[in-house]
């Protein structure tokens, strides 16, 4: 994997994106914000991320 440009991501999305690293074994990065922290050149302001498979019901209230 090349090396991220996070200078991409203002300080609020840095923060949310270094929470969403926990859940690298869920899923994958795309769209916009993974094309922007690949070449740099736009500034993304949502995560997409897809799931290899249906995401439990509690996921959510355990990683607020």
């Amino acid at each position: 994997m090349s090396q991220l440009i996070l200078a991409s991501l203002d300080k609020n999305r840095l923060k949310v994106f270094e929470k969403l690293k926990a859940f690298n074994n869920i899923g994958v990065l795309g769209g916009g914000t993974a094309l922007s922290l690949q070449i740099g050149q736009r500034v993304s302001y949502d995560f997409d991320i897809f799931s290899y498979s249906r995401l439990p019901r509690n996921l959510w209230n355990s990683y607020k």
